[in-house]
């Protein structure tokens, strides 16, 4: 579904990143690019390892190429939070903290962040990469295997079972999309001279307490819960270091986990 159709002021064409004809046309008549793209998820499957990289990291290094061609001199690239660092126990991780991806995902957003890097060096390209935590708000695809809050919510409004990887104890922070989207607005108009944000809300809860503010809200309880054996591109946590993003951007985010699954249950209007 195009979210943007009654947009009169958006152009939506779509295509396949891995056209690079495509990509040039684009390129050629754009100030400034976002990348949003990938094809993947956070997985332990190493069989799609050769796609991921035809499909993700070749084709962004092609759009760096075509910028380079064509002058574009901005871009916004969309990284990953939470497995660009890998297992870091109770440490809290600043932009400046090793990258120890743990999944093929990871290790393509830090093989796409560095290449930016590299073009921005030979070819001045003025970049802003963020570094995103757990997102959520209505509008997400309630069937992807990404995305917990409203996989949770959909799956108990279905009375289907949930299946959790481990013994729920995992940590990890959650942002509304409204924060999300502001944040993000901010880095792109961003003038100064970082280049690396975390963006995220700040406060980390484990999947079990997830599951008992969804359970709270909705005032019903879960069919079933199993547990299978926890991945190993799942890290225990993930904490991260907001700063830069609070002080260069006078970016706060405002909506609370309870306030952001109130808000996605009126929105579904239950």
């Amino acid at each position: 579904m195009n979210c943007y159709a009654d947009n009169k002021n958006v152009t939506t064409i779509v295509g396949d990143f891995t056209d690079n004809a495509l990509i040039d046309k684009l390129v050629a008549r754009t100030d400034y690019v976002i990348h949003m793209i990938s094809s993947t998820y956070p997985s332990d499957n190493t069989s799609q390892i050769f796609d991921d990289i035809r499909d993700n990291i070749t084709p962004s290094v092609y759009l760096l190429e075509s910028m380079v061609r064509h002058g574009t001199k901005k871009i916004l690239f969309f990284s990953s939070g939470g497995t660009l660092y890998g297992e870091t126990g109770n440490r809290i991780n600043t932009i400046e903290s090793i990258l120890n991806p743990c999944c093929g995902y990871g290790i393509q957003k830090a093989t796409i962040e560095a290449y930016i890097g590299l073009y921005s060096r030979y070819y001045e390209i003025d970049y802003k990469i963020v570094r995103i935590s757990n997102p959520y708000g209505i509008g997400q695809d309630k069937k992807r295997t990404q995305g917990i809050i409203p996989i949770l919510i959909n799956k108990l409004l279905t009375d289907e079972p949930i299946c959790i990887y481990g013994d729920g104890s995992n940590e990890r922070d959650y942002i509304y999309i409204n924060d999300l989207t502001n944040g993000l607005e901010k880095a792109f108009y961003y003038s100064g001279q970082a280049r690396v944000f975390h963006l995220g809300y700040g406060k980390y809860y484990t999947i079990n307490q997830i599951i008992e503010k969804i359970e709270k809200s909705f005032g019903k309880k879960f069919k079933e819960i199993t547990h299978i054996p926890q991945r190993k591109c799942d890290v225990n946590r993930s904490y991260l270091d907001f700063s830069v993003s609070q002080n260069e951007l006078n970016w706060k985010p405002t909506c609370s986990i309870d306030k952001g699954i109130e808000l996605l249950k009126q929105q579904m209007g239950v």
